[in-house]
């Protein structure tokens, strides 16, 4: 089964991801052996660089991964640039929000605190939503639940409009599957990720994965949740 990479970290020398153009090369032919059809390039966003500044190095790395891949000659992935921001107070403020956005959407990876959420982190969610008119996907929802009941605490974020993305790797840990678990039976996945950073130890082949979500939840709920991330990215 083909499937969307809605997180990772493939482009070089971007942050803690990919250090080199090969290393990315790589990444992508793992990426593509394992399914993966479209691939997000979501490095992360670091509040004290200017958003221009950011988008002018992505674009240049980018620039560099794409030479690399004609000269290559392989097969790859489809490959949208994006962003994974860090939510923090006055993050609405911010004019250039869109610039981060998901390539061609109004789709923000946004990345959570780990501590305890307060009404302010609601908040902040809400005013991007409303007055940036900017859709916040939340990155691998999965971390910030220790069991599933503990899924009640996305209520306030569902309510105003906020989506979930969830790594697959996380699958494969006894508490990941079975937040993932509850997850998916509430519908509340709507892409899946690789969250890749290297080869070896946050690898972009996530087949193993993928072949386990496919035996615990089924082939329909996974295709279901490719539709979900295909209609966010407007691809037909």
């Amino acid at each position: 089964m083909g499937y969307i990479d809605f997180h990772s970290h493939i482009l070089p020398e971007m942050d803690d991801g990919a250090k080199s153009v090969g290393e990315s090369l790589e990444m992508l032919k793992a990426a593509h052996l394992s399914g993966a059809q479209t691939v997000l390039l979501t490095p992360h966003f670091l509040t004290r660089e200017p958003v221009p500044d950011f988008c002018a190095r992505r674009y240049s790395k980018y620039s560099l991964l794409k030479k690399a891949m004609e000269e290559d000659g392989g097969t790859f992935p489809t490959l949208l640039c994006g962003a994974e921001v860090p939510l923090y107070g006055g993050l609405s403020e911010n004019n250039d929000l869109e610039k981060l956005c998901i390539e061609g959407t109004d789709l923000l990876l946004l990345e959570l605190p780990f501590p305890a959420w307060n009404k302010w982190h609601i908040q902040e969610v809400y005013n991007i939503i409303a007055k940036q008119d900017v859709t916040p996907v939340m990155a691998h929802i999965e971390r910030y639940l220790n069991k599933p009941k503990e899924i009640e605490k996305l209520d306030q974020f569902i309510s105003v409009g906020a989506k979930f993305q969830m790594n697959a790797p996380s699958f494969l840990t006894f508490s990941g599957k079975r937040i993932i678990k509850a997850l998916a039976r509430e519908g509340l996945i709507c892409a899946i990720g690789s969250d890749c950073h290297n080869l070896t130890s946050r690898p972009a082949d996530i087949s193993h994965a993928m072949s386990l979500m496919t035996k615990h939840l089924g082939g329909s709920v996974l295709r279901e949740i490719f539709e979900k991330s295909k209609q966010l990215l407007n691809l037909s």
